[in-house]
């Protein structure tokens, strides 16, 4: 499905250099781009995805086929996450101590990272996101007000706000810089805005899965220059910004930017300071991710040479990417399995999405296609479901690779 291509976001210049062309085979229920080119902007040296879809697609997508609903429970959240939000609710009670300020979070999914602003003393906390159901698990679960909309939608009705978040938002936008304006727009003066992006100039130092960073919805990768070039083309300056590494499972971990902001004069494009660290940090990752990535296709070809009928869990990233570049899909799958109610009753590449509850009718192997939650879809098969089906995991103890194969 081609996507037209965008200029820079920050500053709006339309030469770039490729970096990655990243290719995907998704699922009729959840389409947004079949591949997208990963670009440096020429001018000012923003990584980003061109042809991606139009922001109104990404809204609609972000409406009717979130995957941030959670499960319904207080205890869905990773232990990863959990500690990347605790240590932002303790950035900010240090920060910004008065708990009588009104705040408002941005894409608050479940509304948890509001309830865990609430334990520490806020009281005057709102939610903005667009899925009907993180809104309602923000009240059921959490008893956090989340209201249906966009920012732009509040700042038009004259809400403003001491505090606005945006964690984990920035990179989902394609047209991140108007939206930037509209968050502006939210604070009350001497006001602030507190972002959390990935650290794109980090991606090179745990590069995980390969290629997972440039994802079906991950559009925008910032350093910390190209996230305070984009504020300050919104009239945001810099106040405060702190980089650092969260643990994640299978000798991972998230580098992450949390930054704050404050209200002041928009900056001219030819103002911006160039952005020297994303280009090499980023050829670097795809070159450490290519190197993982010819061992992972190489184990691959191994199992779809033995002509076995398995079933591949997980239907995300990592399964769109290698059904579309290479391996995976020679490989006798019967079906995916996937717990994202979104993808009940659809299929990808021919092959039917089911439940994990409907595993139960078949005895063929499990391919787990994931890293990151690699060992909890084992537990879940062999603790919780106690089924007797072969394992095949792609990934060892400690990082890429481990295929064990017949």
């Amino acid at each position: 499905m081609a996507a037209p291509s965008r200029g820079c976001p920050i500053c709006s210049a339309v030469g770039t250099r490729e970096l990655h062309r990243q290719r995907f085979t998704q699922p009729g229920a959840q389409r947004l781009a079949d591949s997208y080119r990963v670009v440096v902007c020429a001018r000012c040296g923003l990584a980003y995805a061109d042809g991606v879809p139009s922001q109104e697609a990404l809204d609609r997508h972000y409406r009717e086929l979130s995957k941030y609903e959670g499960s319904g429970t207080a205890e869905a959240t990773a232990p990863h996450d959990e500690e990347r939000l605790t240590r932002v609710a303790e950035a900010i009670a240090r920060l910004l101590p008065d708990r009588g300020q009104e705040i408002l979070e941005v894409g608050c999914a479940t509304g948890r990272f509001l309830w865990m602003l609430r334990s520490a003393g806020y009281e005057r906390l709102r939610g903005l996101d667009p899925s009907p159901a993180c809104r309602r698990s923000a009240a059921e679960v959490y008893g956090v007000e989340a209201v249906d909309g966009t920012a732009g939608d509040l700042a038009a009705r004259g809400d403003r706000y001491d505090l606005v978040i945006a964690l984990a938002v920035l990179e989902h936008v394609r047209d991140v810089g108007e939206f930037v304006r509209q968050l502006g727009d939210l604070l009350k003066p001497g006001g602030f805005l507190y972002v959390q992006v990935p650290d794109a100039a980090a991606f090179h130092l745990w590069p995980g899965a390969p290629f997972q960073e440039f994802s079906t919805e991950h559009i925008n990768f910032f350093s910390r220059v190209s996230l305070r070039n984009l504020m300050a083309r919104g009239g945001l300056h810099e106040a405060h910004c702190a980089r650092y590494e969260v643990p994640g499972p299978q000798g991972t971990a998230m580098a992450v930017l949390d930054a704050l902001f404050r209200p002041g004069e928009p900056v001219d494009a030819a103002g911006l300071e160039r952005d020297e660290d994303s280009e090499p940090a980023l050829r670097e990752y795809v070159r450490r991710c290519g190197e993982v990535d010819r061992r992972l296709q190489a184990a691959l070809a191994a199992l779809a040479g033995q002509g076995r009928p398995v079933l591949v869990w997980g239907a995300g990233t990592h399964t769109q990417r290698l059904l579309a570049e290479g391996r995976l899909a020679g490989v006798q799958i019967v079906a995916f399995v996937d717990a994202n109610p979104h993808l009940r009753g659809n299929t990808l590449a021919g092959r039917p999405i089911i439940p994990p509850g409907e595993v139960r009718a078949h005895s063929e192997p499990i391919v787990i296609s994931s890293l990151i939650w690699q060992d909890d879809i084992e537990r879940q098969i062999r603790e919780a479901m106690r089924l007797p089906n072969e394992i095949v995991t792609l990934y060892g103890d400690s990082g890429p690779l481990r295929v064990p194969l017949a």
